[in-house]
């Protein structure tokens, strides 16, 4: 009696096959959700914000804590938490770039911006107000403004 089945090579073609197809179809239909990427990106900022007014408040370091918005055009949008008045590399806890499928509306391209709290009183040094803003690349009209006001309370707001 003779077993029919299925060689290697056909078993093999036609995995390769369905891998193909599922393959482009999760980049046709699924691909990155970029709503998810945009409230992700804005806890972190949120997240970085608070750490550097606790950090302010509990006079971590002897120091006041701020956060770096850097929108330069020669480097990839990022952002970084550091101790001191003003920013410096050597005084920075971690620089955390931007996600690809976003970018900063505030600050602009090719500016900078700089938050500061005070030791203390977590209240802002120098403003009123802080504004920080993202947006999607494919929906620019869609984003996140994270908006910090003069006693230190931060407020994240849609952009639609």
């Amino acid at each position: 009696m003779k077993i029919k089945s299925f060689t290697i090579v056909e078993v093999l073609i036609t995995m390769g096959i369905l891998f193909l197809i599922l393959n482009s179809s999760i980049l046709f239909f699924g691909g990155p959700n970029l709503d998810v990427v945009l409230k992700d990106e804005a806890y972190r900022i949120e997240t970085t914000l608070r750490s550097a007014r606790y950090r302010s408040l509990i006079k971590e370091k002897d120091s006041n804590w701020g956060v770096y918005f850097s929108n330069l055009r020669e480097f990839k949008p990022f952002y970084s938490i550091f101790y001191g008045d003003s920013y410096l590399e050597t005084k920075s806890e971690g620089k955390k770039n931007l996600d690809n499928a976003l970018f900063f509306n505030i600050p602009t391209s090719g500016t900078t911006s700089v938050i500061v709290f005070e030791e203390l009183t977590g209240n802002l040094k120098n403003a009123t107000s802080f504004e920080v803003e993202i947006r999607i690349k494919k929906m620019p009209n869609v984003g996140k403004k994270i908006k910090v006001n003069q006693v230190g309370a931060i407020e994240v707001e849609e952009i639609k």
